[in-house]
């Protein structure tokens, strides 16, 4: 189970309540510079994710074409025997 993918609403929402409650309160509770970093770390870690599947990808593409069976012609006779 991804916990992260499963926070990130719950993220935007208390974001969305700090930035609600300092502007109600007249207190400056909410800071733009902790928003875009707490953003960043998460685009990170799922960033780190995304290559690492693209890699599996590309590794997986390369195995199949060098040690894959080949495409045999549909049209072939011997093919069906």
């Amino acid at each position: 189970m991804n916990y992260v993918q499963l926070a990130i609403p719950f993220f935007i929402l208390a974001v969305a309540l700090e930035a609600l409650w300092g502007a109600l309160s007249g207190k400056q509770t909410y800071r733009v510079n902790d928003t875009v970093n707490s953003l960043q770390m998460g685009v990170l870690s799922r960033l780190v994710s995304i290559l690492k599947l693209g890699f599996s990808g590309l590794v997986f593409s390369w195995l199949t074409t060098t040690l894959g069976i080949p495409q045999l012609p549909v049209d072939a006779a011997w093919v069906w025997v």
